[in-house]
């Protein structure tokens, strides 16, 4: 397992072509393999983390990318994990 923090200036929302997702640029160091890792933000008051993108890219140059969870990318996800039962 690999963990990787980085502060939330580093994040920033692109519009995708799909009005249902948003890429999210971000600088947290990723390498090969860890799509799919989740993106969350801790809370320090309270310690819970609340996962707020999926990484999918190490991206070219300064930027890698993830998945925004949108309203549209939860439901999916809900279906999926209603479908595996």
């Amino acid at each position: 397992m690999y963990f990787e923090s980085c502060e939330r200036t580093g994040i920033s929302m692109c519009p995708s072509s799909n009005d249902a997702t948003s890429d999210v640029r971000h600088v947290c160091d990723t390498y090969g393999g860890m799509s799919g890792a989740p993106m969350w933000e801790y809370n320090t008051l309270t310690g819970e983390r609340t996962i707020r993108a999926i990484h999918y890219s190490a991206g070219s140059g300064f930027f890698n990318k993830a998945t925004a969870i949108t309203p549209f990318v939860f439901d999916f996800i809900q279906d999926k994990m209603d479908d595996w039962g």
